[in-house]
């Protein structure tokens, strides 16, 4: 594997078989998902992103770009008032935010090596800024329902993005940010040095499963429909399903 990601770790974690088949023993099928989840996360980000570089100065040309963007998402009819209405705040929500803040970073590419034998951490982080005392400070933006607890403690991007920075910047961030943006809500992490020694534990534990094995199948119904591109040569997938 020329390199890991935080979703990567993710995939193999939630289905063992899904990411074997992906990356390892790849077969070159690829189920029909469901995208529109994807292509609303891709609008959102790509109208924030462009705010925070200045390449949209003005809140009515951020509408208009989502506004164009918005019916190429394909969200169904029953969700398109709540989506659309949700998008629109957030933007105008970020483009106040985003013009006060010291950023000094956007979707910014990263790869760093955490110990030999290891393949490379790989990834791109949504927005890096400085608060009013010069700290650093991460951001990364999701379309989803806000995590719980449990949510948050399988999640990889706080420890790989908050490292990724001392790779970076040559310091460690003082605060990771999940912001939930549809529901104007943010989970934080601060960032020590012993959640940084954790995270490095997390990423080795990780890898050290993801290169041996096993490779099991793990049915969940929302992801099987929704996500996974193996299904139909899933024997978990497939004996659910009554095949």
């Amino acid at each position: 594997m020329k390199y890991l990601s935080s979703s990567r770790i993710h995939l193999f974690n939630q289905c063992g078989l899904s990411y074997n088949f992906k990356y390892l023993q790849v077969t070159g099928l690829k189920d029909e998902t469901v995208d529109w989840f994807a292509n609303y996360g891709t609008l959102m980000h790509t109208v924030l992103e462009r705010i925070a570089r200045k390449e949209i100065p003005l809140l009515d040309m951020a509408y208009r770009e989502f506004d164009a963007g918005f019916p190429t998402c394909n969200v169904p009819d029953d969700q398109k008032p709540t989506y659309y209405t949700q998008g629109r705040d957030s933007i105008t929500r970020k483009f106040q935010e985003l013009s006060t803040l010291r950023i000094l970073g956007v979707e910014v590419e990263f790869t760093f090596h955490i110990a030999f034998g290891i393949p490379p951490i790989h990834g791109f982080i949504d927005l890096v800024y400085e608060d009013e005392k010069g700290r650093l400070i991460v951001r990364d933006y999701k379309t989803s329902k806000v995590y719980g607890k449990s949510e948050l403690d399988r999640q990889y991007q706080q420890f790989i993005y908050s490292i990724a920075c001392k790779h970076l910047y040559g310091r460690y961030p003082f605060k990771f940010e999940y912001d939930f943006i549809r529901f104007d809500e943010q989970k934080d992490f601060i960032i020590t040095e012993r959640f940084v020694k954790l995270g490095e534990l997390k990423m080795k534990a990780a890898w050290n499963r993801m290169k041996s094995g096993p490779y099991d199948p793990n049915y969940n119904p929302f992801f099987c429909e929704h996500f996974c591109e193996s299904k139909s040569i899933c024997p978990i997938y497939l004996k659910k399903k009554g095949y």
